[in-house]
């Protein structure tokens, strides 16, 4: 009587074990996607530091494309202009 005692509660035991070792496992993936998605968004919305076109500085660039990525991601408090 007192090996079945033992095994379930040693079942009980090893099971809280695994559920807690699932919840940090997820926590880690969730925080390891999150950055991922941050350093994405992060190389997004840099602007090149010189044109493919022209080979200037982006923001002496006239080209049209560089144009339009140089008002979209502007930030007067970040970028340096």
């Amino acid at each position: 009587m007192d090996f079945i005692v033992s095994y379930h509660l040693y079942s009980q035991i090893k099971k809280k074990e695994r559920e807690e070792k699932r919840e940090t496992l997820l926590k880690k993936d969730k925080s390891l996607k999150e950055e991922k998605k941050e350093n994405e968004q992060n190389e997004q919305n840099t602007v090149n530091s010189t044109c493919s076109r022209c080979g200037q500085d982006p923001y002496f660039c006239q080209c049209k494309n560089n144009v339009k990525e140089m008002y979209k991601y502007f930030n007067p408090e970040k970028d340096i202009y």
